[in-house]
């Protein structure tokens, strides 16, 4: 079952994956969405969907019709998901995703759960209540996706990886923008690559900075160390904060200037994404 706004209601490609997946659609109104309380709301979400909240209010409005809600990018199928930072809801969204996922027809399969903790404390993921939550991911095959600065990223990573979790990074790990590749923590996140269960998103590079040379730089090296095998691709909409410098478009043609190869940019679009996310193979065009 999948859930979001209904400004995405039109949108072919969606139709045609929920039609080949066999998947429900459930849109909501921007007023329905809107009236959710969610930890947090965006000035700028607001202005261009009429709602300060789409992935967090659908996941919401999700959890009181027992079933989650994915907002995604049709290729590279990467994207955000609601933060609950709190340990008793955490646990629930969980169980009502575990229960979406027994009961729908065909199963769930796009399952992962997202920490975006960007401007957020740095939790303890080898405190012993993350580990016994990072150890129901595993059990479920699911993976982390972690969103936070490069130089913070070493002990999230190592308490996810001694969980035995998979673990997707956002953004090229977000190394500094006056390092680039220089940035230890993104150095530290290419060791990384060496676990097996470490991918990278490359996504919203403008995020790390306006050096369109530094994110060609850190793509170079990503690839060397992960292979497309262990790359994803987001299109980061609605580029919240960054509206003006990218649309769907541009973020797809950024691809193509990170990842020259034309046979390994098709890898990370399709087969690394449909692995990662248990995901019949995509149909080549």
């Amino acid at each position: 079952l999948f859930r979001s706004i209904d400004l995405k209601s039109d949108e072919p490609a969606l139709q045609q994956l929920a039609q080949q997946q066999g998947w429900k659609i459930h849109f909501y109104a921007a007023e329905e969405l809107a009236k959710v309380d969610v930890p947090n709301p965006s000035e700028t979400v607001r202005k261009h969907t009429g709602t300060p909240s789409v992935s967090e209010a659908a996941a919401r409005c999700s959890i009181t019709f027992g079933a989650p809600t994915k907002t995604f990018n049709i290729a590279g199928i990467v994207s955000s998901y609601a933060i609950v930072p709190d340990e008793t809801l955490r646990n629930r969204f969980l169980d009502a995703m575990v229960e979406a996922g027994a009961t729908d027809e065909p199963p769930f399969l796009l399952d992962y759960w997202r920490l975006n903790l960007v401007g957020q404390p740095l939790p303890d993921l080898d405190a012993p209540q993350w580990q016994g939550f990072l150890a129901r991911l595993k059990a479920l095959d699911w993976h982390l996706e972690l969103h936070r600065q490069a130089a913070d990223l070493p002990p999230l990573l190592d308490a996810a990886l001694r969980a035995g979790c998979r673990i997707v990074v956002d953004h090229f790990g977000r190394p500094d923008a006056g390092q680039a590749q220089a940035d230890p923590g993104f150095a530290a996140l290419l060791q990384r690559a060496a676990s097996g269960r470490v991918w990278v998103k490359l996504s919203a590079a403008y995020r790390n900075g306006p050096d369109a040379n530094a994110a060609r730089a850190c793509a170079s090296q990503l690839l060397t160390a992960f292979g497309p095998e262990r790359l994803v691709w987001g299109s980061d909409w609605p580029h919240t904060q960054h509206e003006q410098l990218a649309d769907y478009g541009t973020s797809l043609a950024a691809l193509t200037d990170w990842v020259p190869d034309a046979a390994q940019r098709a890898r990370i679009l399709g087969a690394t994404a449909a692995e990662l996310f248990h995901l019949p193979a995509f149909p080549q065009s």
